[in-house]
């Protein structure tokens, strides 16, 4: 007689307490990046929303954080917020490009700081970002 082993079920892994959906990651100059938003990272995005969705939607535009491609490069960034026309975002699936929108925002974090205020900076302007706005916490500016 043959006994069978079944295998025990692995309990799932705990996610970080700061995790607040699927794990996103960035490529800056070819490093990967996780993107973990802390909640007064998200909170300082929400208020940038809150301000601009009256205009926005007077204007058929939207503000989101899908991917941005940077072809040719090592790089695809996902911004803390980007503001697109309506109708290109609803037939996206995938990543756009940064002359497709009309204004890129990153807020900083303790990890992105640096990133976010000089190669973010200059890479949006190289592929035709027309407004890059940077929110740094870290400075308070």
């Amino acid at each position: 007689m043959t006994t069978r082993h079944r295998p025990r079920p692995r309990p799932a892994p705990r996610r970080p307490a700061d995790d607040h959906g699927p794990p996103r990651t960035e490529l800056v100059e070819g490093v990967a990046t996780p993107v973990s938003r802390s909640w007064a990272h998200e909170a300082a995005i929400a208020s940038l929303r809150r301000g601009l969705a009256a205009r926005l939607a007077a204007l058929g535009l939207v503000a989101g954080s899908g991917d941005l491609d940077l072809p040719g490069s090592a790089n695809r960034y996902v911004p803390g917020l980007a503001v697109v026309p309506a109708g290109l975002a609803a037939s996206t699936e995938g990543a756009l490009l940064p002359h497709h929108t009309l204004l890129v925002v990153e807020v900083t974090s303790p990890s992105t700081a640096d990133s976010d205020r000089a190669v973010k900076r200059r890479r949006y302007g190289q592929y035709g970002t027309p407004l890059y706005l940077l929110v740094d916490r870290q400075s308070r500016t």
